[in-house]
C-alpha cells in the first residue's frame, strides 16, 4: 500500500553523469519509463506543474475541503512564477497553513501506526482514487542522516510527516527535482534534491 523507495536513477533508468549539468525543469521531455509498469512512465517536471495546476484549480473536485474552505481559499490564480521556482509549499495555503493544492493531494489517513502524529497536525483532504483524488500518503523517505556524506547511514525518515516524489527531469549532475507533501502545509514543495536518497514514485499513463 505505502508502495517502494527508489533513488532517482533507478526511478528513472538513467545513468550517473557528472558532467552532465543541464537544468531540464519546467521543459517538455521524453517520456522515461523507468521503473514503471509497461504502458505507465515517470512524470517531469512540467507534467507535475501541470498536475498540480489543474488541482490548484479545482479544489472541489479533488478534495474533501468543505463550502467554507472552499471558499476562503477563493481559487486564487496560479502564480506563473511557481512553474521555474525552487520554492516550499507554494500554492496559497490559508487557515494555518492547511487549506491549499497540496492539502488536497494528501490521503485523510495516516499510514499504518502513524496516527498520534498525523492528526496533531493538519490532515489531508484528498478524495479518494476512485473519486479521482491523488490521495498521496506520507511515508516519509529514505536519507543519509548525515545529509548524504559518505559515511552516513540511510534511515527511514518522517514517516506520517512529509513524502516525496520524483520527477524524471534532473536539476543538476547530482540532483532531481521533486513535489514534496507534508502534513502541516496546504501548499507543494518545488525542490531538487540528491539523486542517491531514496523515495517515493507516482507513475502517469502514456
Amino acid at each position: 500500500e505505502e508502495g517502494v523507495f527508489y533513488n532517482w536513477y533507478a526511478a528513472t533508468g538513467r545513468t550517473y553523469n557528472l558532467s552532465d549539468m543541464n537544468d531540464e525543469g519546467n521543459s517538455t521531455q521524453t517520456p522515461l519509463q523507468g521503473i514503471c509498469p509497461n504502458g505507465w512512465y515517470i512524470p517531469s517536471d512540467e507534467e507535475w506543474t501541470e498536475l498540480e495546476k489543474v488541482i490548484h484549480s479545482d479544489l472541489e473536485r479533488y478534495s474533501t475541503y468543505d463550502a467554507i474552505d472552499i471558499s476562503n481559499f477563493g481559487t486564487p490564480a496560479w502564480n506563473p512564477s511557481w512553474n521555474t521556482a525552487s520554492q516550499v509549499f507554494r500554492g496559497d495555503p490559508i487557515d494555518d497553513s492547511n487549506v491549499g493544492h497540496g492539502g488536497a493531494m494528501k490521503n485523510i489517513c495516516p499510514p499504518n501506526g502513524g496516527a498520534f502524529g498525523y492528526l496533531i497536525a493538519s490532515r489531508g483532504y484528498s478524495k479518494e482514487p476512485y473519486l479521482g483524488g491523488f490521495n498521496g500518503i506520507l511515508v516519509g523517505k529514505r536519507a543519509g542522516d548525515e545529509h548524504g556524506t559518505p559515511t552516513s547511514t540511510l534511515t527511514q525518515r518522517d514517516r506520517a510527516w512529509n513524502t516525496i516524489y520524483w520527477s524524471s527531469s534532473q536539476s543538476s549532475n547530482l540532483r532531481a527535482w521533486f513535489r514534496g507533501l507534508e502534513v502541516r502545509e496546504g501548499g507543494v514543495d518545488r525542490s531538487g534534491w540528491d539523486k542517491t536518497f531514496l523515495v517515493s514514485v507516482r507513475c502517469k499513463k502514456k
